[in-house]
């Protein structure tokens, strides 16, 4: 028979369960239970505050969370960094690493819908010793930069206190002690137990510990790892070889790749066995810097011959790349002439042939005259007036225009990098081309060149008035003549006749002979052939034309009627006519079929000279029965006078009034500033001609007299300016000796040609010394035949200049020796000063050191000695320490180091520890190179009194008889007051028999 359950009896299991697991319950409600109200763990363990939950049936699911009482509030617990649980399958709060910071009292919380209960407290308690939190245990740190390793020290109340905090570093097996005396560090102490190291350097590189020191005992953190990021430079060259043509500009490419970046870059040239050093200060080169490491050489010549090497140093150390070879190819130009004699017509283009060959390619090329051995000489560039070549693109010189002014010996002279190379002189002589027929060409001296020749008929000429008569004038010209034209004199009044005059033929360059058609008496008198070409004016002597009166059988009809004879009517009695222009004089006939005009002619009377114009005279038109005006197509002065129309009819003849014509314009009035000049040799200068002309000038040119030979210089003459319409003074560039003499300013118009009155040049001082135009300095290496030009603005120099002719090197070093000259240019030439031998003093370091090895007790203070003598004077200084094949460089920065400086090269090591035992260098630098010094070894032991008492009584003997014989070198040593000398004495089975003595100096 089964019983039935009472509800009492359920209630009372559920008391005595809940009872035994301490589990706080309300009926209805979740529950919350702990195993046990108080926990006591060690530090670092995993430690669980164990929770029980148990939902209401009616709301299966609780939220748990747990709070822990801190300073009287009750803050929440977040899951994550290193807490655990909290969850309803796991309610207890797992701490997985306990600090001394979790002791405290807990609470855990259940909450489900309709309300929230919690567990009695609990109460945590952690115990030990304090202990050192590392926060990272890796860094990898930049060369130079600082880093700190962030630790934390654990301790509760009942802890013995951290009485001391201190690190060690593990460097390749070199361990050094760092406290709070250490320099270049900060932190490291009770209150900040953390380790800054100011600048990280290789030195820093390793493993790193912290300590604190309590009473009873020493906590030790992990280990932390420092990664230095950075090595020596990698260093190489692009090729192996270079070729670069003399004088141009070459780059040696040097790749650098470093980490950290490089601090200096110099390159080391060998040639012929000697080592050059080239830095970024070195004259003549570009680069060579830590910002491009890469050499440009300015200017390559011979002396730049040899093989290269790029060194690279950053703050860890230095390399160097492998070599590459530099050759250069060239020299100075080849010039040569194809003749050494050149003859030229007067008035024609002749071109004096240069041919240059030259590697590397000319720079400047330029000519050079001289006459007779004269020892003034005369520069010529593509820059002078008259002439066209002499230049890079066209060494050859061509004379636009030849004439005897262009005679001289002219040489050829190319420059470029490697030098400057004169042709031999062509001598240029200025002919007459055999224009003339009938001369022979064998007879080539009767065609000299002078102003033209002319012959006119003597006898006097007689005609009668109406007939045509031509003034023979024949013409002889070397060169040929550019104009011709007549002059009439009557009665001390002169007429220029030009082949535009009226009524006239010839008068021409090809028909020199004078026509005048239906002479009138009035043209009687003396005429004159005037001819001129480039070099002059000629003028034939005077012939005589006498035209006599032929009576007129023609009979004028008594006074006229209008109403039956023709009448002239007249537009205008007065023309005022501009010099060459046309003019039209207008007139009307008024006639009747009665008496109907038959013919129209003019008439002009000129200074007493009376002219018939018809229609058959040239120039002219109109003049007819149906067109009775005239119209003169070029007013000369021929033309000025009165002018009558005429008009025959059956009757007779009808005359207008007169009408008179006006000319307006005459000779050039040319005028000068000053008859006397005078120049400094070389500078330019400019006679002055002033001209007035109506109408205006169409040719200028200028006579020169010298030792009354006349020579004619014009706008196409080599070495002038000017003499031109718009300009016709005389500019003279470059003036010489060759320009004394007189002158004469010429200018023609359409009227006729005009001379001014003379000018005297003179040029002073005997022998010139004209203004200086460029300066410039070559050197010259070991006697060798190739230079090195150093213009203005070449790098690492100033000076050369005009105003500042000195040359000034910035920064001298051994590249600069050689032996300089200063050159000096003017328009007379180029003179060179005496040389000057420049030595630049100066080598790689020398650095001394003790060959002596120290010993010492760990914990003291040790200096290595270094002395550096240096010229110039050192630039860097630094130490290597190498141990068990392990390199250490060792700085001004680096921790427990002192000096290792330029101004104190010798290191001290503070609290020498036995694992910084080692062979040390010192390293000094300047811009010249490195020198290494000796080895110098160190021995670093823990306690140096056991070794001493650890030998046997005969070693101390000897011991002592050696500290005795060794004073003078111990005094050396410069012990100081107060210190000790602790000295060793062994037998080496490795050397040679003898007693080595170890002594080592300590505070």
């Amino acid at each position: 028979m089964t019983k039935r359950l009472r509800v009492s009896d359920v209630a009372l299991f559920l008391f005595i369960v809940i009872y035994a697991l301490h589990v706080e319950t309300v009926i209805g409600k979740a529950a919350v239970g702990i195993s046990k109200p108080s926990y006591t763990e060690q530090y670092g363990s995993r430690v669980t505050l164990h929770c029980r939950i148990t939902p209401d049936p009616r709301y299966p699911n609780v939220y748990v969370f747990w709070r822990k009482k801190i300073s009287g509030r009750l803050v929440s617990i977040k899951k994550g960094q290193g807490k655990e649980g909290m969850t309803q399958e796991n309610p207890s709060l797992i701490i997985n690493y306990a600090k001394f910071d979790d002791s405290g009292q807990y609470i855990c919380y259940g909450t489900d819908q309709t309300s929230t209960v919690n567990s009695p407290t609990i109460s945590l308690t952690i115990i030990g010793d304090p202990a050192i939190e590392v926060d990272q245990s890796k860094y990898e740190v930049i060369y130079g930069r600082s880093v700190t390793l962030r630790v934390s020290i654990q301790s509760n109340k009942e802890n013995p206190p951290v009485r001391k905090v201190f690190w060690k570093l593990n460097n390749n097996g070199v361990v050094k002690t760092i406290d709070s005396d250490t320099k270049k560090i900060s932190g490291n102490s009770i209150e900040n137990p953390s380790l800054t190291i100011q600048t990280v350097t290789t030195s820093e590189a390793g493993n790193f510990t912290c300590f604190a020191t309590h009473d009873r005992g020493t906590a030790i953190s992990k280990t932390i790892i420092v990664q230095v990021i950075g090595d020596v430079p990698n260093v190489r060259v692009e090729k192996k070889m270079y070729e670069s043509v003399y004088g141009e500009d070459v780059t040696i490419n040097c790749i650098v790749i470093a980490d950290p970046p490089i601090i200096g870059v110099y390159w080391e040239r060998v040639q012929n066995g000697i080592k050059t050093i080239i830095n970024r200060d070195s004259v003549g080169y570009r680069g060579s810097s830590s910002t491009d490491p890469s050499l440009t050489i300015i200017y390559n010549t011979k002396t730049h011959i040899g093989t290269y090497r790029c060194f690279a140093t950053n703050v860890v150390g230095a390399s160097v790349s492998g070599s590459t070879t530099l050759h250069v190819i060239g020299d100075k130009p080849t010039v040569t002439t194809t003749s050494s004699i050149l003859n030229a017509n007067f008035g024609d283009s002749v071109t004096i042939e240069c041919i240059v060959h030259a590697i590397p390619t000319p720079r400047k090329i330029y000519w050079k005259k001289r006459i007779n051995n004269h020892t003034s000489t005369m520069s010529i560039n593509k820059e002078c007036p008259g002439i066209s070549g002499s230049s890079i693109e066209t060494p050859s010189l061509t004379i636009n225009y030849a004439t005897p002014v262009n005679e001289g010996y002219y040489s050829c002279f190319v420059e470029n990098a490697a030098g400057v190379t004169e042709s031999k002189p062509v001598n240029l002589i200025v002919l007459a081309c055999n224009y003339l027929k009938g001369i022979n060409n064998k007879y080539p001296y009767k065609n000299r060149i002078d102003v033209p020749e002319l012959s006119v008929l003597l006898q006097p000429l007689i005609i009668s008035a109406g007939l045509d008569v031509t003034l023979k004038c024949s013409i002889r010209a070397v060169p040929p003549a550019v104009e011709v034209y007549w002059q009439r004199n009557t009665n001390d009044h002169q007429t220029i006749i030009k082949s535009s005059s009226l009524n006239i033929n010839g008068s021409t360059v090809g028909h020199p002979s004078l026509t005048i058609r239906k002479a009138s008496v009035s043209m009687s008198g003396e005429y004159t052939c005037i001819t001129r070409n480039p070099v002059g004016t000629g003028r034939s002597l005077p012939t005589i034309l006498k035209v006599e009166q032929v009576r007129n059988t023609r009979s004028s009809p008594g006074s006229q009627s209008s109403n039956q004879y023709p009448i002239i009517d007249v537009a205008k009695d007065h023309y005022k006519v501009v010099y060459g222009s046309a003019v039209t004089l207008v007139t009307s006939i008024r006639s009747n079929e009665k008496y109907p005009a038959r013919k129209v002619f003019w008439q002009l009377y000129n200074n007493g000279v009376v002219m018939t114009i018809d229609s058959e005279t040239k120039g002219v038109y109109g003049n007819s029965i149906d067109n009775s005006s005239l119209t003169i197509q070029k007013v000369t002065t021929s033309e000025a006078g009165n002018f009558t129309c005429f008009v025959v009819h059956d009757m007779g003849i009808a005359r207008s009034k007169l009408i008179v014509i006006e000319v307006i314009g005459d000779l050039p009035s040319i005028e000068i500033e000053q008859k006397q000049y005078a120049s400094v040799y070389g500078e330019d200068i400019t006679l002055n001609c002033n001209v007035k002309a109506d109408p205006a000038i169409t040719d200028v040119y200028w006579e020169r007299v010298q030792n009354e030979t006349s020579m004619i210089i014009n706008q196409g003459s080599v070495g002038v300016q000017g003499i031109t319409p718009q300009n016709p003074s005389l500019i003279i560039i470059s003036i010489t000796d060759m320009q004394i003499g007189k002158y004469r300013c010429f200018a023609s118009n359409a009227v006729g040609t005009s001379g001014s009155e003379s000018m005297s040049l003179d040029v002073i001082g005997g022998k010139p010394t004209p203004k200086i135009t460029k300066i410039y300095w070559y050197k010259k290496i070991n006697s060798q035949s190739h230079v090195t030009f150093i213009y203005a603005g070449f790098p690492g120099m100033s000076g050369s200049t005009v105003e500042t002719p000195s040359l000034t090197i910035k920064s001298g070093t051994p590249a600069n020796n050689g032996t300089y000259s200063c050159v000096a240019e003017n328009i007379v030439g180029i003179t060179g000063s005496e040389s000057v031998i420049l030595i630049v003093r100066a080598a790689i370091p020398e650095v001394i050191v003790p060959q002596t090895p120290l010993t010492v007790e760990a914990g003291v203070d040790v200096t290595l000695n270094c002395d550096v003598k240096s010229i110039p004077s050192a630039t860097e200084v630094y130490w290597e320490r190498k141990t068990n094949n392990s390199t250490t460089i060792i700085n001004r920065n680096s921790l427990q180091a002192e000096g290792s400086t330029v101004n104190n090269p010798s290191l001290t090591i503070q609290s020498a520890s036995v694992s910084m035992s080692g062979k040390y260098t010192c390293i000094a630098k300047n811009p010249v190179g490195t020198d290494y010094g000796v080895e110098t070894v160190l021995n670093v032991l823990e306690s140096l009194s056991d070794i001493v008492n650890n030998e046997s009584d005969d070693d101390d003997s000897v011991v002592m008889e050696a500290v005795f014989g060794t004073i003078g070198a111990i005094a050396a040593l410069g012990t100081m007051i107060g210190g000790f000398i602790t000295c060793h004495c062994k037998r080496r089975e490795d050397r040679q028999p003898g007693i080595y003595v170890y002594c080592a100096i300590s505070r």
